[in-house]
């Protein structure tokens, strides 16, 4: 079976969704992470944090096997 996983790696985290190919939503997950804001107008992310997230994301929408 195929599907299609859409990704929103945004300022909160990465919100993921995984639908079949006829359209059909198979499961949604958001899995948040952190933003500081060490300087004035600043804001940074630490890289690893962000590819925790999708590692997450993948194991919770079970696409790991």
């Amino acid at each position: 079976m195929q599907y299609l996983l859409a990704h929103d790696l945004g300022t909160s985290g990465n919100k993921a969704t995984l639908f079949s190919t006829d359209g059909r939503m198979i499961g949604s997950y958001t899995c948040p992470y952190d933003v500081y804001y060490d300087r004035l107008l600043w804001a940074e992310q630490d890289a690893e944090y962000i590819y925790q997230a999708l590692l997450s994301v993948f194991n919770r929408l079970d696409l790991v096997k």
